[in-house]
């Protein structure tokens, strides 16, 4: 919707050279789930409030993406990342990633709470780097790297494993 306060209709995602922000109306408590229907093109999404959660279809993102949930703010992404643009995961909230990820370009990461949950596979980054003061919370997650693996500063929690490899296809 275009409305700060969710009343209105939803508008078609708007695209390459946008930044989908959700903000939970004028309540900013709110917990919804956004659910993506095909390919939907961007260079980001912030969870400016709220919990929200996008689910099923795919993300193409172009540009360097940021993907940002802000202070009090959490986003959970179980949907599909793609394309080979840098992805930049930031800002002072949480962020959730599943399932097999096909995203090939690097990643970065700032946000300082993330979670990968177990089954979550990215198979052909580039570049992996985590920022200082990082907890990577994850549990049977596949990285596959073809470059630079950055961990200064970053730390790991969970039960299970982290692979990486290099060259995973």
């Amino acid at each position: 919707s275009t409305s700060a306060r969710g009343p209105t209709s939803t508008v078609a995602w708007r695209g390459e050279g946008h930044t989908a922000v959700f903000a939970a109306g004028t309540d900013p408590t709110g917990t919804y789930t956004v659910n993506l229907s095909g390919t939907q093109t961007t260079d980001g999404v912030v969870a400016a409030k709220g919990n929200v959660k996008l689910n099923g279809g795919a993300l193409k993102l172009t540009t360097p993406a940021v993907v940002r949930a802000e202070s009090g703010a959490s986003l959970t992404l179980a949907t599909q990342l793609t394309g080979t643009a840098r992805l930049l995961l930031q800002g002072g909230g949480a962020i959730r990633l599943s399932g097999d990820q096909p995203l090939s370009g690097p990643l970065g990461i700032t946000v300082p709470a993330l979670t990968m949950d177990s089954g979550t596979r990215f198979a052909a980054l580039t570049n992996l780097t985590l920022g200082s003061g990082v907890s990577l919370a994850a549990n049977g997650v596949t990285l596959g790297l073809s470059g630079d693996l950055s961990l200064t500063g970053a730390s790991f929690t969970g039960a299970g494993s982290v692979r990486v490899y290099q060259g995973l296809s």
